[in-house]
């Protein structure tokens, strides 16, 4: 029986403990062992069993876990992919659909949840060590080990399964994030090919994203939010937005920044531009009305918080001022300093730009910038926008708050 702690099973730090190859192959060896072992192995888990320790339970013959477990598979949110085989047992199990589900929302789900899609042979109601120990004595001891390399339970209607393949290639497609359609790739690996030919396609995309530039930047992102929680900071009230030097590719921050119920208005990068990204923003909504995601009340209220301008707005009482980072410095520094006072405005600058270029804009200004404890993602985690900003529209680049002393 393979147990673990209370907290749940084993796992790695998403940030800091992922293998290079080599070490994801040693470590995959480890779990084929335990999958071909000649005596039955259970996983038997309370608590969360997450990432690499869902893997490790995907490599067992059977598994057990209390009422309150839960259960999730979130490298999707950092850009990467299972490295263990967990794009190829979990569809073995549970078919193409319910894997492809875990592994591209990245969602926590329970034990009831888990048992419903096969994922789970028993749920424990009272004392988990004795129920897998009653478990092992009433339906391990008579079928003996059950490597999940050999279940067919989630494969037994191929056109079922290549239907909804099919459906999940059209879902990723648009979606900028690269780690999202090696993971459909490797789901239709699970159905076509033998688990260790399936293990070597799940190693190889998993080596091709891992340093991918939107997982660097997601990495990047997470690490930054978690040491910003462990500080107190001053906390910022939003209601409305301007974006400075808005590009068409800045289309999914403003329609994140609507969503989120704030006020936002655009400053054109450029003339052609600035066009282009209006139509694309509305073309974010109409989409979403016409696939009946959005009714038609919700679709104008969005569109009527969003303005476009060409020059330096007439009143100054935005509580945020987001810079993306397309502007030079110096165009940005003197558009800042010809915004209009506003009393009782915070005066909060939000950009895109590290290192020299974030000194050079401070240098230019005449008001010094002191870091606040926020990130963009999290204004809009404050805003009940949950992590809508970097998933589902891939803005992978990390911003900053920053106050600004106002001398006016």
């Amino acid at each position: 029986m393979l147990f673990g702690k209370d907290r749940g099973y084993p796992r790695g730090n998403p940030i800091a403990d992922r293998p290079d190859v080599s070490e994801a192959e040693k470590i995959s060896e480890v779990f084929n062992r335990i999958e071909n072992c000649a005596t039955p192995v259970i996983a038997a888990f309370s608590g969360v069993v997450l990432n690499e320790g869902f893997e490790l339970a995907l490599a067992a013959h059977f598994r057990v876990c209390t009422s309150t477990t839960r259960f999730g598979q979130n490298y999707i949110s950092l850009g990467s992919i299972p490295c263990f085989g967990g794009t190829q047992r979990l569809p073995r199990l549970t078919g193409a659909k319910s894997a492809l589900e875990i592994l591209l929302n990245a969602q926590i789900f329970s034990a009831s949840q888990a048992k419903s899609i096969g994922l789970v042979d028993y749920v424990s109601q009272d004392d988990l060590k004795a129920d897998t120990i009653q478990f092992i004595e009433s339906v391990v001891a008579e079928s003996g080990p059950r490597p999940t390399r050999n279940m067919v339970s989630g494969v037994t209607d191929p056109k079922k399964y290549q239907a909804q393949m099919a459906e999940a290639k059209k879902l990723v497609e648009p979606v900028g994030l690269p780690a999202a359609r090696a993971l459909v790739e490797c789901v239709q690996a699970a159905q076509i090919m033998p688990l260790e030919t399936g293990l070597n396609v799940e190693r190889s995309l998993y080596a091709e994203y891992e340093e991918s530039d939107e997982a660097v930047s997601l990495r990047y992102l997470m690490t930054v939010e978690r040491r910003l929680a462990r500080r107190s900071g001053q906390a910022v009230q939003v209601a409305s937005v301007l974006v400075v030097g808005a590009d068409v590719i800045d289309a999914g921050l403003c329609v994140s920044l609507l969503d989120a119920g704030l006020w936002v208005t655009t400053v054109e990068r450029s003339g052609n531009l600035a066009g282009n990204l209006g139509e694309r923003v509305y073309q974010i909504y109409d989409q979403a009305f016409g696939r009946s995601r959005m009714s038609p009340a919700l679709r104008s209220a969005r569109l009527g918080h969003f303005e476009i301008i060409d020059d330096v707005p007439a009143r100054g009482e935005f509580d945020v001022i987001v810079d993306p980072g397309w502007l030079p410095v110096e165009h940005l520094a003197k558009f800042l300093e010809r915004l209009p006072a506003s009393a009782g405005s915070p005066d909060v600058l939000l950009s895109a730009r590290l290192g020299d270029e974030l000194d050079e804009l401070s240098h230019a200004l005449t008001k010094p910038l002191r870091l606040l404890d926020v990130t963009l993602t999290s204004l809009l985690t404050s805003q009940k926008q949950s992590r809508f900003f970097h998933q589902r529209h891939m803005i992978c680049r990390p911003f900053y708050v920053y106050k600004t002393f106002s001398t006016r």
